[in-house]
């Protein structure tokens, strides 16, 4: 499993993405946590945050992800962003804070 990226539409309009990317340690992304650990991203327009879908968009990308057979997640995030409240809600932990960011970790 490389790249994953799974898109919420409602009326042909794109309102949230998820993705997962696996980085080499040469070129590492900004969660990175190593070569084997997914480095999720995730967008959702701002007029339908708060309304459960990027809830729906995380926990779709972490099933596949588990099925493909990986037992950790990583991202980071900015320390006052809201949506850290839907990592923890995920089960991802705060594992290094890096300046203004927040590395997350999800094991399973």
């Amino acid at each position: 499993m490389g790249d994953e990226c799974l898109v919420a539409v409602l009326q042909k309009e794109v309102i949230g993405v998820v993705w997962s990317r696996l980085f080499p340690a040469t070129c590492p992304g900004y969660g990175y946590y190593d070569e084997t650990t997914p480095e999720l991203s995730i967008a959702v327009k701002p007029k339908w945050r708060g309304q459960g879908i990027g809830f729906d968009l995380m926990t779709a990308m972490l099933k596949r992800l588990r099925e493909a057979g990986h037992t950790t997640v990583s991202l980071s995030v900015t320390q006052n962003n809201p949506v850290v409240a839907l990592y923890k809600k995920c089960g991802f932990e705060i594992l290094a804070v890096q300046q203004e960011d927040f590395l997350m970790l999800l094991r399973r």
